[in-house]
């Protein structure tokens, strides 16, 4: 097992339940804007077949483990934003900061791939940094395992925004 595996354990392979999407996002916005949505979104948020199909595929990718499977999967993941988004289109109370969240997702998806790598890099490369993404990659998975999509959704929020922060964009 290399060092990136151990230092960063993978979520359980399993089939996500229908509230992954509006916990884990109602954590992410919570991370962003300081709102929580989180009892909101379970109640307004309704997610397509498709949409699933898709979030099983992209979890059950990071769960398969190593760099290149977590990579790929959270790629999956942030390439589906238009799929998620439109889940949230009868959540029209929260509407400015699920565009928020999601344009910043956006972002860093389109942003240029030299600009974003050298972010990772530059936050890799600092060892304070790496032990503080390291933490909280650890806080996300067992945040997940548990079924705290909401904590994960916050921890992973923090992992972005440590290495790629909102600021960049503005």
């Amino acid at each position: 097992m290399s060092e990136s595996e151990e230092a960063y354990p993978v979520p359980n392979a399993r089939d996500v339940p229908a509230n992954f999407v509006p916990e884990i996002i109602s954590g992410f916005v919570y991370g962003l804007t300081g709102d929580n949505w989180e009892a909101y979104f379970n109640t307004c948020y309704v997610q397509s077949e498709q949409a699933t199909i898709d979030l099983n595929n992209a979890i059950n990718t990071i769960a398969a483990g190593g760099q290149e499977n977590i990579k790929k999967g959270i790629e999956m993941f942030v390439s589906d934003y238009a799929e998620f988004r439109a889940g949230f289109d009868g959540c029209t109370d929260a509407t400015a900061d699920i565009d928020r969240t999601i344009n910043y997702l956006v972002n860093i998806k389109t942003m240029s791939p030299t600009k974003r790598f050298n972010l990772i890099i530059r936050a890799w490369t600092n060892k304070d940094t790496r032990a503080e993404l390291t933490v909280d990659w650890k806080s996300l998975k067992a945040d997940y395992d548990a079924g705290d999509y909401f904590g994960a959704g916050d921890e992973a929020l923090v992992i972005f925004s440590t290495v790629i922060p909102e600021s960049t964009f503005q």
